[in-house]
Parts: structure tokens; sequence; C-alpha cells
């Protein structure tokens, strides 16, 4: 809600209206949760100091807790179709080095090339 100071209108940061255990989405549209130190999961956070947030991208997680530990600096994961908020497990692969942006050939289906 804006607030009102010295005839300025303030307005909170997306981060400040956001609930505190709620999933929300970057600006590079990837979601990321909320973790708290008793996760076993949380040295995978990426500590925002001007908020206090420790949070994770939601695909690491996936595929984190699918694995049963916490992936490595160098561990990347890849969206096999693109879409930057499908994180179904099916979906995400895990890679040791940067992967190109976008999409592979192999893995890009149009509505138009697919046989009926």
């Amino acid at each position: 809600m804006p607030t009102k100071i010295d005839g300025r209108t303030i307005r909170p940061t997306r981060t400040e209206t956001r609930k505190p255990d709620a999933r929300w989405k970057n600006r590079d549209g990837y979601i990321y949760v909320p973790l708290y130190p008793e996760s076993p999961f949380f040295s995978m956070r990426s500590y925002q100091k001007r908020i206090g947030d420790a949070s994770v991208a939601e695909h690491r997680l996936v595929v984190a807790m699918a694995l049963g530990r916490p992936l490595l600096g160098i561990e990347n994961v890849h969206h096999i179709n693109g879409i930057k908020n499908d994180n179904r497990l099916e979906n995400l692969e895990l890679w040791v080095r940067d992967q190109p942006n976008g999409v592979r050939l192999a893995d890009y289906h149009c509505s138009c090339c697919i046989k009926r």
C-alpha cells in the first residue's frame, strides 16, 4: 500500500509486498521459493542481502530433491522445452557446464511440425 512522506508517494517494492512463504517470479521469468536454515538444501540459497531473503530457484530445488543432495555451484539445470517456469522433473536436466540460451533443435516442437 502506498505511503505519503513529505508529499511524495512511496510504494513498497515487490519483495516487501510478497508473503514470506510465497513463491515468486523474478524479472527473468524463473520461479523462486524461500529457504530456511533447517532445510537440507539451505547451502543452495541465493541470499539477497538488500532484502534479507534466502531463496532458491525452484527448478534447481526440484532437481536437488530428486537427487537427494544440494546441487554444486558448477551444476546447472536446463529447461528442456525452454519454458522457464515449467519446473516439472521430466522437463529438467542437469548439466555440469553452462548451456546455450534457447532450446536444442531436437527438443523444439512447434504446433505445425507435429505429425498427426
